[in-house]
């Protein structure tokens, strides 16, 4: 379990980089998953599940039109 959560805690931050570096931001964290805001998050979301990475959008959340859930899998 252990080895589990520091897998989870590395990858987050990873994801966490990753989604600055494309000109996002991402809220900090200390769960198994990363909220990131993006200014064409339906975009990005299209983009991500062409490789395979399923997210979760907020569409009825006026607040959260321009999120992504992007959950680490630990794994």
């Amino acid at each position: 379990m252990r080895a589990y959560v520091e897998r989870v805690r590395s990858e987050r931050e990873e994801l966490r980089g990753l989604v600055q570096a494309l000109g996002g931001s991402a809220l900090p964290s200390q769960a198994n998953f990363v909220l990131a805001r993006f200014p064409r998050a339906a975009w990005v979301r299209d983009a991500l599940e062409g490789l395979g990475i399923a997210v979760r959008m907020f569409p009825k959340d006026p607040d959260l039109q321009d999120a992504l859930r992007i959950t680490c899998p630990g794994d």
